[in-house]
């Protein structure tokens, strides 16, 4: 995933700490210009489910999740 949007992860108008609806999970937006990338951390001691953020709906967009089991 990492090679995949890294142009985007060195964006020099990187936001860090986009706004996020649930406790303990953050994420930073990485713009680079029509599109974007946004990382998100899981930083509590348990699963979150259910909605994390609000992004606009488009039919251009594309949208990915990628999720990191642990053990």
């Amino acid at each position: 995933m990492e090679r995949a949007v890294a142009p985007f992860l060195v964006s020099k108008d990187w936001e860090p700490m986009s706004p996020m609806l649930g406790y303990g999970v953050y994420a930073s937006r990485w713009p680079q210009g029509a599109e974007a990338v946004s990382t998100i951390v899981n930083r509590n001691e348990y699963d979150v489910d259910g909605d994390q953020m609000e992004v606009p709906a488009a039919a251009s967009f594309r949208y990915f999740d990628r999720t990191m089991a642990s053990n």
